[in-house]
Order: structure tokens, then sequence, then C-alpha cells
């Protein structure tokens, strides 16, 4: 299994600190799918000995960049009537 993922399902681990759990909390998002041995083989093949997140990662940017995405971040609200 790929250590960047939990094997929890991305939870909290019994051993996490609290501060660790907060900051997970406020800043990570968890993503997860289902592939099928059968019908995913190819981008399960294509995994294999890689790092699935930077993997999977890369493939959404290059189609970002593909459909013209462009990223704005959102504005600061303490900046606002500044």
């Amino acid at each position: 299994m790929d250590s960047t993922i939990r094997s929890n399902g991305g939870k909290p681990m019994a051993g996490d600190s609290e501060a660790k759990k907060k900051w997970d909390k406020e800043n990570v998002l968890f993503v997860t799918t289902k592939m099928f041995k059968t019908t995913d083989a190819d981008i399960l093949q294509f995994l294999e000995g890689k790092t699935r997140a930077e993997q999977i990662k890369k493939g959404l940017r290059l189609l970002m960049a593909q459909e013209g995405f462009v990223y704005t971040p959102p504005s600061d609200s303490t900046d606002e009537g500044e």
C-alpha cells in the first residue's frame, strides 16, 4: 500500500496528537475513489511502483491545463476595504 494513503480511509489515526487532528481538519481534504481490477486495470498498472497521490495530482493538473483551467485563489476577506 502507498505510504501516503492511510489505511483507515483518511480518518485521524488513534495515535495522532490533538494538534495534528486539528491541523488536518483545517488544512486537509481527503479524496478517495474506487478502482476496479478489471475496468481500471490500465490505470492500476500505470500506478504500480509509483506514488499514487503524486501521479493522480499530476494527471489532474495536466487535464486542467489541457482544458484551459486557470486557478484563481480566493481573495482574503481581511484585505477587503483596505
